[in-house]
């Protein structure tokens, strides 16, 4: 049985033991009289669930002072009131409520016997949370400006001829395919090169999904000119994310150009801002590509049109001149070869009176070599012939047969060897002597070598 809890009652009156439902009516009870009317409240989503069958909203609530949590509370606006409070609250700040938010709202605490403490919420003010939302804004442009990389994106060189283009988009996206059709209709038909990197554009998760893909373009960023970060539809809804600081510092180091065009045309987003170049659309951003790429075709047709009547004109010069010259060439070898004619019938003559004093001193020399020559011969004949004679002489004195004539002999080995020394004998051999009348054999009785001289 409930039991009406006064406020300033005398705490003796009260029974010595409670049940645990006379303390929470009790409690209820001290909450309706100490909280009459409804507070405003801020704090920061921690988490938020809509009940998908009773419209009912339920949320996390907390307050932090760096990584600790002072205050934590549960929330909850009914289904009537959410309704209206999350279209009043998209309808400003463009953004629906979800984690991560600062909110003020008005709320009334109160007590539940079974579910316990809650604030329950009925008006949420969406102005303040849009201020929160700039001043974080405001906050992560001064420390990417304090870090030095606001401006690095845009000190990319931006190419003249951006035809190899990574696009980071949805790929159901109708700002994706809008692009995609002007450039595939475009009457000059530019030769693209386009791979599209699939990505997550709004939520939670978008953050993650884009930085992800920004990424895996940098490792493969010699194969494109730029970066294209596209959404499209116009729904400026779910925009945050392109406020993040991650994203946004991503962005600034990225090695390509980034262009960006989100569809945000109310308030720039610091990733715009920190963008190479930024459109509002992705129409205006294939607009904005091909706009390029015609400038740079009108320079190169007007180059060459310069070229070309620069060529032509040096042409004609140049043909003027040759003409000049080749005139003047011809008058100057026409001159030169009668000068040349002349000079030629001087050599002529000087010539003939030279090669003639100069056969004259051939001949002689000629007539003396051939005197010499026939002389010669029989100089060298006498010559050979006493040399011959002396060679003669010398030949008949070593002839052996002259040499045993004076008492000599040759001695041969039975096998009819020359007997070269003793050492060659033993006695009982044979031996031949030949002497200059004829031969004789002998029998080796004793060999005797010759004594040494002293």
């Amino acid at each position: 049985m409930e039991r009406e809890f006064k406020a300033g009652s005398d705490t003796g009156s009260l029974p010595a033991i409670l049940s645990l439902s006379e303390l929470a009516f009790m409690m209820r009870d001290l909450f309706q009289q100490v909280f009459p009317l409804p507070l405003w409240v801020k704090a920061e989503i921690a988490k938020i669930n809509v009940h998908q069958q009773s419209g009912h909203c339920y949320l996390d609530l907390v307050e932090k002072q760096l990584t600790q949590t002072r205050a934590q509370f549960r929330g909850v606006i009914w289904a009537n009131d959410y309704a209206e409070i999350a279209w009043k609250f998209t309808d400003v700040t463009h953004e629906t409520l979800k984690a991560g938010m600062f909110v003020l709202f008005v709320a009334r605490p109160v007590l539940h016997p079974v579910y316990g403490m809650s604030l329950q919420i009925s008006d949420v003010e969406p102005s303040f949370t849009l201020g929160e939302m700039e001043r974080q804004k405001q906050q992560t442009l001064i420390q990417l400006k304090n870090e030095g990389v606001f401006q690095k994106n845009k000190m990319v060189p931006f190419p003249p001829v951006p035809l190899r283009l990574a696009i980071i988009s949805a790929e159901t996206s109708k700002g994706y395919a809008d692009l995609m059709n002007i450039i595939g209709h475009y009457p000059r038909r530019y030769r693209f090169t386009i791979q599209l990197f699939p990505a997550l554009l709004q939520g939670d998760r978008a953050v993650d999904s884009i930085m992800l893909q920004l990424r895996n373009i940098e490792a493969q960023y010699d194969q494109f000119d730029l970066v294209m970060i596209i959404r499209g539809g116009g729904d400026e809804i779910g925009m945050t994310c392109f406020d993040n600081i991650l994203l946004a510092r991503e962005v600034c180091n990225h090695p390509l150009p980034v262009v960006t065009g989100i569809g945000h045309a109310t308030n720039e987003t610091v990733v715009e801002m920190a963008a190479c170049r930024n459109k509002i659309t992705p129409t205006d951003v294939a607009y904005d590509i091909l706009s390029l790429l015609d400038v740079t075709n009108e320079s190169l047709v007007s180059a060459e049109q310069k070229l070309y009547a620069f060529a032509s004109g040096i042409s004609e010069a140049g043909t003027r001149k040759l003409h000049e010259k080749a005139k003047d060439l011809a008058v100057r070898l026409h001159h030169r070869m009668l000068q040349e004619n002349i000079r030629l019938g001087q050599k002529s003559v000087w010539l003939h009176k030279l090669s003639g004093g100069t056969l004259r001193k051939s001949q002689l020399a000629v007539d003396r070599i051939a005197e010499t020559i026939r002389l010669k011969p029989s100089h060298l004949l006498t010559d050979v012939v006493k040399n011959l004679e002396g060679l003669e002489k010398q030949v008949a004195l070593l002839d052996p047969l002259n040499v045993l004539m004076r008492g000599y002999s040759l001695t041969y080995r039975e096998d009819g060897s020359l007997l070269r020394s003793i050492k060659d004998l033993t006695p009982g051999k044979t031996i031949i002597s030949q002497v200059f009348d004829g031969s004789l054999s002998s029998t080796v009785n004793e060999v005797n070598p010759a004594k040494p001289e002293i």
